[in-house]
């Protein structure tokens, strides 16, 4: 089965495979497509090669690695798929080569050298790139740090280099003719470790094959099935750190021999997708108490775990767990708190520090609660829902939406992502007593004031009847505000906050409507009410003036 399998910049485990001709998109699993799960089945895909965004027919996606385009270009190609993934990627990068190596720095990006033309050049992320600007690429001095492992070029620009690429990048380094202070360390042949079964395994390169061993006999697949142990293609699960050969057989293996079976398999030229894990990843920051707070990914066993330190030493509970692996975090948006299993913590770091918290976490699988935050760099495009009425939605149709004056977040048209649609559901279902006139409070933006000529006269006809408009809207620089902000419009082009004064929920405000692709409309009429049973127009609830009177506009 053809396929490519990737880690997008958010951390989502993306599969991409022809099944029955057509092309079928996976995120962590589950057949997706446009945010949602279903099918799965692509009929387009779009890529900017500025901000390297993948996108399906929907709208829906994420960071594309440049070392799968030249992949995924040919799986469009052989489904008859609509695309523009066009950029230029090197040779080497787009597959195992005897003159290049390739892996993830500390900073996740993707690094590529590669002998071209008798000189050594340097990719990031797909461009070519030495002393942090995008240009030749021409490498002309190497220097590292054998206590850091920190690898710079000729001007100081790099990262931290996996050790098992020591002795190819040497190679390279020799043949481009290259200074260099690389250390010279044979190249790894083999790999042994013990498998989550108990079973001692090791890959060997013999010749040009990678084989494989289990308890120190030759095989793939189950016993008897192929005595040579010569591997062709390997599987890699980079949640459950599985690896599993040509006929399905395998286990889970330590997160500290991920990198050097790469190695091994690059060198063999067999298929896999298997993506280089960085020899660590942490966030550091200060809470409220001014603890210095650090959480790393480790390895702990067989598998990686979240680790946390508390001014350098190790320890969860406030001493009670010595060990430090996180098995739970708890984020309060209210109280700001974030804790780990023992109800231990402190204030919540800043929005940036907490995205990259829940990046950690989701990565190795621990259970959290940590809100969704958003990308602040590149251009990304999201699903969002504005709730309003049948009437005003005919309008935003036919001339865009108009600019709130007022609200939380300042001026801008209000939305929220397809995490949060239930609030723009109640916003939309509250509409016709705001846009009546009863409830007036800038705080609570309305469409009252910027469609005053839709302005309803009973509940049950068209201007009071409650639709959601599905939007796409595209954010190339939004500013991650507390709570209640409104000086953010002439340096951002939208705002999105956790919570404001009046909701405990997140919400966007988006600069120009320029930015917003109106998609479906969906009525909200006989889909029962969004506030369950506690409708403000027929009960008394925490709302001013309840219950306002009438049947509720969405029966």
């Amino acid at each position: 089965m053809a396929q490519v399998e990737y880690v997008d910049a958010d951390h989502d485990h993306i599969r991409f495979t022809i099944e029955g001709g057509k092309l079928r998109k996976y995120v962590n699993g589950q057949r997706k497509v446009g945010g949602k799960v279903g099918d799965g089945i692509v009929t387009e895909l779009h890529f900017n090669a500025r901000s390297k965004f993948l996108s399906d027919q929907a709208g829906w996606g994420g960071v594309l690695p440049l070392i799968f385009l030249a992949p995924l270009r040919d799986l469009a190609d052989k489904a008859s798929v609509r695309h523009d993934l066009n950029a230029a990627v090197p040779e080497q990068a787009a597959g195992a080569s005897a003159k290049a190596i390739q892996y993830m720095d500390n900073d996740e990006d993707h690094i590529c050298f590669a002998v071209e033309s008798g000189q050594l050049i340097k990719y990031v992320n797909g461009e070519k790139k030495a002393g942090g600007r995008v240009g030749s690429g021409v490498v002309t001095r190497l220097r590292f740090d054998s206590r850091t492992k920190f690898l710079s070029d000729q001007a100081g620009w790099g990262g931290v280099l996996p050790l098992i690429y020591i002795a190819p990048l040497r190679g390279l380094a020799d043949e481009a003719g290259v200074s260099h202070d690389l250390p010279n360390i044979s190249l790894m042949t083999r790999v042994d470790y013990v498998d989550t079964d108990g079973d001692k395994v090791a890959f060997e390169l013999k010749g040009r094959q990678l084989v494989k061993s289990v308890n120190g006999k030759t095989k793939v697949g189950p016993t008897g099935k192929d005595p040579t142990g010569v591997v062709t293609r390997l599987s890699f699960n980079p949640r459950t750190l599985r690896v599993d050969d040509q006929h399905g057989w395998g286990g889970s293996m330590p997160a500290e021999a991920i990198n050097s079976l790469k190695l091994l398999a690059d060198q063999a030229g067999v298929q896999h997708n298997i993506v280089a894990i960085p020899p660590m990843q942490e966030v550091e920051y200060m809470d409220g108490d001014d603890d210095i707070i650090r959480m790393s990914i480790e390895p702990v066993g067989n598998s990686m775990k979240l680790v946390k330190y508390v001014n350098g030493v190790r320890t969860c509970g406030g001493g009670k767990d010595r060990t430090g692996v996180l098995t739970e975090l708890k984020c309060d948006t209210r109280a700001r708190r974030l804790d780990d299993q023992y109800g231990w913590g402190g204030q919540t770091p800043d929005l940036h520090t907490l995205r990259a918290i829940k990046a950690l976490a989701d990565r190795v699988g621990l259970p959290h609660n940590i809100p969704w935050v958003p990308q602040s760099g590149g251009c990304y495009m999201y699903t969002m829902y504005h709730g309003t009425s049948e009437k005003v939605s005919q309008a935003i149709a036919r001339e865009g939406f108009r600019l709130s004056g007022s609200g939380q977040l300042g001026a801008g048209v209000y939305l929220v992502d397809d995490m949060n649609a239930t609030k723009a559901k109640r916003f939309a279902h509250d509409e016709f007593y705001r846009m009546s006139g009863s409830l007036k409070d800038g705080d609570y933006p309305c469409d009252a004031a910027e469609y005053p000529e839709h302005a309803p006269r009973r509940l049950g006809e068209a201007s009071s009847r409650p639709v959601l408009i599905e939007c796409v809207v595209t954010v190339r620089k939004p500013y991650l505000a507390g709570g209640r902000c409104d000086n953010w419009h002439r340096s951002h082009d939208a705002c999105w906050t956790p919570r404001t004064d009046c909701s405990l929920s997140s919400e966007w405000c988006v600069r120009d409507a320029g930015q917003i692709r109106i998609g479906h409309v969906h009525s909200l009429v006989n889909k029962g009410c969004p506030w369950g049973d506690h409708c403000p127009y027929e009960k008394r609830t925490s709302m001013p003036n309840t219950p306002w009177g009438g049947n509720c506009p969405c029966k």
